[in-house]
């Protein structure tokens, strides 16, 4: 991991060969300095896709593609997922209807930063809102950092969007759970609105489990 580059040198140093993983977007990490000497440090580089590579190359140079490869991630699955055997508490969603099966519920996940693009998937609910009149939706964000009476910087921006929107009814932020497969089985899509995201595990969740995921091209 490109947050981990101050350990490359002493590493080096050693003889130790070292191999990072890199899952991080080159153009968000400063200072590039430091990324271009843990590149020079290391023997290899993973990639976990050919974005994030061809990112790196572009703020780095070529020395990215000559020191790397790209081996997608697989699904990380915790002790709690793999026993995990109830099913997710409907209250998480609005409707507490047993008969709910024209509700369309679409999840995002992520703590709740710019980069994120929390503020992207009010404006997504928005606007199918405005644009189905007739569909019942819910829509739910997964992730912590939500904390309007006390982050200025954010947050209470996300809160009044989401009042000005009329969604203060379809609309919920909550904070990530450890039941997040379940939750994924409740969702009809799953919403990835990041600015840059280097192939998130939600994502990877979402596809393994079969539910649709809409994200931005290239981001």
């Amino acid at each position: 991991m490109l947050e981990s580059r101050v350990s490359f040198r002493p590493i080096s140093l050693t003889g130790i060969p070292a191999i990072g993983l890199i899952h991080e977007y080159a153009s968000y990490t400063k200072p590039t300095a430091g990324v271009v000497t843990a590149l020079k440090n290391s023997d290899l580089w993973i990639f976990s896709s050919a974005l994030t590579r061809q990112d790196s190359e572009s703020v780095i140079g070529p020395l990215v593609m000559e020191k790397s490869s790209v081996i997608p991630q697989g699904q990380v699955r915790t002790a709690y997922e793999i026993n995990a055997k109830q099913k997710v508490d409907k209250a998480l969603f609005r409707s507490s209807s047993d008969d709910d099966t024209d509700v369309v519920r679409i999840l995002g996940a992520g703590y709740v930063q710019y980069r994120k693009g929390v503020d992207l998937f009010i404006e997504c609910a928005r606007q199918l809102v405005v644009q189905a009149p007739d569909i019942q939706f819910e829509f739910v964000w997964l992730g912590d950092g939500f904390r309007p009476e006390t982050d200025m910087g954010y947050s209470v921006y996300l809160q009044d969007q989401i009042q000005r929107a009329g969604l203060s009814g379809k609309l919920k932020i909550l904070d990530a759970r450890e039941d997040f497969l379940e939750v994924l089985t409740e969702a009809n899509v799953f919403l990835l609105t990041s600015r840059l995201d280097p192939l998130p595990n939600v994502v990877i969740d979402a596809l393994c489990e079969g539910i649709p995921t809409l994200t931005f091209d290239k981001a």
